[in-house]
């Protein structure tokens, strides 16, 4: 059977690497990362996004209300809009 190589920090400090890992160079770099980092946008252009502040209360509310009705919380939330542009007499659709 082969040894098994102690795990104690002591030894793991004394023992150095027994190969060092060749550092990339600039040209690997830009093939592996592209300049833009983070979630990719998946929207279409011409949408724009907006930040909505809810109260505790109201928004356990409507996502208990999505789940009961088995739809979307954003859908209620367009619906609503929907509702308004009509109340108002906005003929615009919303998407």
């Amino acid at each position: 059977m082969a040894k098994r190589a102690s795990l104690s920090l002591g030894d793991l400090a004394t023992h150095k690497p027994t190969q060092v890992p060749s550092s990339p160079t600039q040209e690997e770099n830009t093939e592996a990362s592209p300049g833009r980092v983070g979630r990719p946008r998946t929207l279409p252009k011409d949408y724009r996004s907006m930040t909505l502040r809810l109260s505790s209360e109201t928004h356990t509310a409507l996502n208990v209300l999505a789940a009961q009705h088995g739809i979307p919380a954003k859908k209620i939330i367009l619906d609503g809009i929907a509702d308004q542009f009509a109340r108002y007499g906005i003929t615009t659709e919303v998407k």
